[in-house]
């Protein structure tokens, strides 16, 4: 974290100690995809990319300075050989993680849903906003005090032990849209109270007719489809 001019901080968390970077404000990160800062409630968001494995994870964590996410002795909800999170100086779980195996990898964070818009969503107040760049999903779950328990998984932890900390969590994460074409590459909600989601057409390069574009997701009092889809788009 840095000034406009390029200073740092005084109250950056390793501002002034000896033998670190002190623009340094989070740390144990293998790969940040996408961060959202949340003005409200002052948290940094943030997506992760995790390794090519299908034994670990991509995640979304909440940053509030000096935070250490455990790469590379942890990711997701795995710790790895002996490592242990008291053997992780000033650890930090993950509000959520899940497998390649279940069909995701690009992890978006943020933002929280607040509105109150022509086109707001009440289902969605008070809501986490989450996406998958490579798996085209999007959707949303609440943020609560809960308990982070670590994997086991006996390839990389042939001790099968398992770690239970409290910490932030997301639950009850539903399903708000599947895009059919482009994939999400950023979202964030508009003063009507739509969600915005800047689309990307291709994978690591753009498709040669590329569709890339920006949708919006409006909500159209009695015209809601159940469960918290978007009546409009």
């Amino acid at each position: 974290r840095i000034n406009k001019d390029g200073s740092i901080p005084h109250d950056n968390p390793f501002f002034g100690q000896p033998g670190v970077r002190w623009e340094i404000w989070a740390y144990g990160l293998r790969n940040p995809y996408r961060i959202k800062w949340d003005a409200p409630t002052k948290r940094l968001f943030i997506g992760i990319v995790g390794p090519d494995e299908q034994t670990t994870y991509d995640w979304y964590d909440v940053s509030q300075g000096g935070e250490n996410f455990g790469w590379p002795r942890a990711t997701g909800r795995l710790f790895y050989n002996e490592w242990t999170p008291a053997m992780i100086p000033n650890y930090r779980p993950p509000t959520w993680g899940y497998t390649y195996a279940t069909g995701s990898r690009s992890a978006l964070g943020g933002p929280f849903y607040r509105s109150t818009g022509r086109y707001a969503f009440p289902q969605l107040q008070g809501k986490v906003l989450l996406a998958d760049w490579a798996r085209h999903w999007i959707k949303y779950g609440e943020l609560v005090n809960g308990t982070f328990t670590s994997d086991t998984a006996g390839s990389v932890r042939t001790d099968g032990k398992q770690f239970v900390i409290p910490a932030k969590r997301l639950i009850n994460i539903k399903t708000f849209d599947v895009l059919e074409g482009p994939t999400p590459i950023a979202l964030d909600v508009g003063r009507d109270g739509c969600i915005y989601v800047a689309e990307f057409d291709g994978f690591f390069r753009p498709a040669p007719n590329s569709q890339a574009n920006v949708s919006r997701y409006c909500w159209v009092q009695g015209s809601g489809a159940p469960g918290g889809a978007p009546s409009g788009r």
